[in-house]
């Protein structure tokens, strides 16, 4: 799949899981509130998965550039680029909506539109599906979560370590941030 790219910010939805090269940003978005949304950067791997069916944000790309997903060896669903709450509607064909929706514009805003088409292999916020109380005219994204997020200093308590290509880490670690078996987030100094 190759996409040009409408805008330097535009959301994209692939009907097959695909492979995003790493230069490419993308993002998801985690939540919708009074001050915004809420996004969180896509995926930590060398190549990133999207899931098929996915709305995503991409972003930091020139307008006009070619954005190439290619599709990815079977058994690889793309479960590692979106992890968390997804708010964003994805499409692969055009889709008439009469219902409220919120669109990315080019400005990196989402915009209320009243009904209207959506085109194919896009995402879009349905109204309906967020807070009560959403009614801004312009929703600005506001916050952004790169990677991992709340790291806190571990302790040693006999749990296995991982770094973040997801190699057991043995012995004494090297300085770096390593996951153990239940998730927990560690920073080794």
């Amino acid at each position: 799949f190759t996409v040009t790219a409408p805008a330097s910010m535009f959301t994209l939805a692939l009907p097959a899981t695909a492979s995003l090269p790493r230069d490419v940003k993308c993002y998801f978005v985690n939540s919708v509130g009074p001050d915004g949304v809420k996004v969180v950067e896509c995926g930590t791997q060398a190549q990133r998965y999207l899931p098929a069916m996915t709305g995503i944000i991409v972003g930091g790309t020139a307008k006009g550039a070619e954005v190439t997903a290619t599709v990815p060896a079977a058994g690889i669903d793309g479960s590692d680029c979106v992890s968390g709450t997804n708010m964003l509607r994805a499409t692969t064909t055009d889709l008439e909506l009469t219902d409220d929706y919120y669109a990315l514009d080019g400005d990196g805003k989402f915009h209320l539109c009243h009904g209207g088409t959506i085109g194919a292999n896009s995402a879009y916020l349905l109204k309906s599906d967020l807070p009560a109380g959403i009614s801004a005219e312009t929703l600005d994204i506001v916050d952004v979560t790169l990677g991992i997020d709340g790291i806190e200093a571990g302790k040693a308590d006999g749990a296995p370590l991982f770094d973040l290509s997801g190699r057991r880490a043995s012995g004494n670690p090297a300085p770096g941030v390593y996951i153990d078996a239940r998730g927990n987030k560690s920073l080794i100094r």
